[in-house]
C-alpha cells in the first residue's frame, strides 16, 4: 500500500470539507511491523479509518498494487485489508472458534458455510496467536489481553496482506502489551504481513517496531526505519512541548527539571549511575561526573551499590547511607 499527496479529514456536506492533513506520501512495507504515534488529537484515528475505506480520502492517492483503493469494491477490501479496532465489541455471547470464523466471510461468501480449508485457516490463526486453549471459551471469559488477540485471529483468517489496528495495546497491562507487540511483529516477519497500528505506548514502539510513522498537527507525517528517526533527532519533534524531552539513551521521555542545586555523581556501573541521576533530578539537582569543571565546589555523591552510598562534602565530611530512600533524606 501507498500514498501520494494523499489529503485525509471529513465532509461536512454542502461542499465543506475538513481537512487533517494534507500532502501525505508514504510507503508501507510488506514483512514489517510499521506504528504510528502521536499526541491526541494529532488524527492518527482520522489517517487509519482512511487507510482502511473506513472513510474517504479528500485527496490525493491511495493505492494497492497500483489499483486506487476507492476503486475496490468491499468484498475486494476485505480480502486485502484486517482491520482491528480499539473500540471494545460486544462479543461476549460468541466463542472464541465463532468470533474468529466470521473473519471468513470474505472468503465464504453470504451463507458462510466452511469448508475443511477454512477450519484449518481459523485453527491455524488462533494457534499463532497463542489461545488454542481457549477456542471454545466464550469472549466474555476471556480477560483483555485474550479478546485483543482473538480479534487479531479473526483480522488473519481473512488472509488480507494489510492487518491496521487502532492502539491495539490500549486496555491491555504492561505484560499483555509486550505479548501483544511481540506477537505482531512475529507475524509481520514469519507470514510476510504488513501491519501498521497506533499506539501510545511509546517504549514498545521503539523496540519492536520496524518503522515509524511520527503524525503532528503541526509538522504532518515523518517516516523512516525507528532508529534513524531516533537518531537524527525526529523524536524531539513528536510533541510540541519545550517542557518535555526525549531521551535517546533510554528511549522514554521525561519532563525538562527546572534545576537549582548541583550534585557530582559517581557510580560503579552505568545502571546504578543512571538511576542516581534520576533520583537527584526529581529532587532539583543537576548532575556533573567527577571530570566536569561545572562541578568544582560541589558536594559528591559516591554510589558503589545500591545498598553502599556516600556524601562526601567540599571539607571531606563522609555522610554514609545503605539505601536510596536514606540518601534522598539525608539531602
Amino acid at each position: 500500500m501507498m500514498a501520494r499527496d494523499l489529503s485525509v479529514g471529513y465532509h461536512l456536506g454542502k461542499g465543506k470539507e475538513k481537512v487533517v492533513h494534507r500532502n501525505l506520501s508514504f510507503d508501507l512495507v510488506q514483512g514489517e511491523l510499521t506504528c504510528l504515534l502521536g499526541p491526541n488529537g494529532a488524527g492518527k484515528s482520522t489517517l487509519l479509518r482512511t487507510l482502511s475505506a473506513s472513510q474517504p480520502s479528500l485527496g490525493g492517492e491511495l493505492l494497492f498494487e497500483g489499483t486506487p483503493l476507492e476503486n475496490l469494491n468491499e468484498r475486494q477490501r476485505s480480502k486485502l485489508i484486517g482491520v482491528v479496532l480499539t473500540d471494545k465489541t460486544q462479543t461476549g455471547g460468541l466463542t472464541v472458534y465463532e468470533l474468529v470464523a466470521l473473519g471468513r466471510q470474505p472468503h465464504t461468501g453470504f451463507f458462510g458455510r466452511l469448508n475443511a480449508h477454512d477450519r484449518e485457516v481459523i485453527a491455524e490463526a488462533i494457534e499463532a496467536v497463542g489461545i488454542s486453549h481457549k477456542m471454545k471459551n466464550y469472549m466474555a471469559e476471556l480477560s483483555d489481553g485474550e479478546r485483543q488477540k482473538a480479534m487479531i485471529a479473526k483480522a488473519l483468517v481473512q488472509e488480507c496482506p494489510v492487518i491496521i489496528l487502532d492502539e491495539p495495546t490500549a486496555f491491555l497491562d504492561v505484560v499483555s502489551r509486550i505479548e501483544i507487540m511481540t506477537l505482531l511483529h512475529e507475524i509481520a516477519v514469519k507470514q510476510k504481513r504488513t501491519i501498521l497500528l497506533s499506539t501510545h505506548d511509546i517504549e514498545q514502539a521503539l523496540v519492536m517496531a520496524d518503522r515509524l510513522w511520527l503524525l503532528s498537527r503541526a509538522k504532518g507525517l515523518n517516516a523512516g526505519v525507528t532508529e534513524d528517526l531516533i537518531l537524527n533527532g525526529s523524536m524531539d519533534q513528536l510533541f510540541d512541548r519545550e517542557d518535555i524531552l526525549f531521551d535517546n539513551n533510554h528511549g522514554s521521555y521525561y519532563p525538562r527539571v527546572v534545576w537549582k542545586k548541583q550534585m557530582v555523581v559517581e557510580a560503579s556501573d552505568t545502571i546504578l549511575l543512571h538511576w542516581s541521576i534520576n533520583a537527584l533530578n526529581r529532587h532539583g539537582y543537576v548532575c556533573f561526573d567527577a571530570n566536569d569543571p561545572r562541578g568544582a565546589g560541589c558536594r559528591t555523591l559516591h554510589v558503589r551499590t545500591a545498598n553502599d552510598l556516600f556524601f562526601m562534602d567540599v571539607d571531606g565530611t563522609i555522610n554514609r547511607f545503605s539505601s536510596f530512600e536514606e540518601m534522598l533524606k539525608g539531602l
